[in-house]
């Protein structure tokens, strides 16, 4: 599979893809339940990034909240299960980290909940990327409300 490349969601693509109106090129099965729930949190103007391989999109990932330089925001993606097992999604992690540096951000956090049936995967994406574990008092100060049970992971950016 090529390389991935990310490509800013701008808010009104979002909203017209959320209408019908769009003209994205979507991978097989897309868009998926939860990318719509993703353009919705794009059309509010959150960073948001379109997942390209090959002219397609596969997948999404952003921040939960707008950027602020210095500020710890947590990021979330989904990639279509075309396009997963191929490094797909370690690859978008890392691009993503190199926008969010360059925009001065301090770290990232991320939440991965043991329920899924891809906790797995995205722990071993997250670790290829830098993240660890945070400490169980951090995560008071950093997640309003986490999943109960989840795995909270933090990186710095330089």
């Amino acid at each position: 599979m090529s390389r991935p490349v990310l490509a800013p969601l701008a808010p009104e693509v979002a909203r017209r893809e959320l209408a019908g109106e769009g003209g994205l090129a979507w991978s097989s099965g897309a868009p998926s339940a939860e990318d719509l729930v993703v353009l919705g949190i794009a059309a509010e103007a959150i960073p948001t990034w379109l997942i390209m391989v090959a002219g397609r999109c596969v997948g999404m990932i952003g921040t939960h909240e707008p950027l602020v330089t210095g500020s710890t925001p947590e990021i979330g993606y989904h990639v279509a299960e075309e396009a997963r097992g191929g490094g797909v999604a370690t690859q978008a992690v890392g691009l993503l980290l190199e926008e969010l540096a360059r925009v001065g951000v301090a770290g990232v956090v991320a939440e991965v909940d043991p329920r899924s049936e891809h906790a797995d995967a995205s722990l071993g994406v997250l670790r290829a990327n830098g993240f660890e574990r945070l400490d169980d008092a951090i995560v008071t100060q950093l997640f309003v409300d986490p999943v109960e049970g989840a795995v909270l992971l933090h990186r710095s950016l330089p």
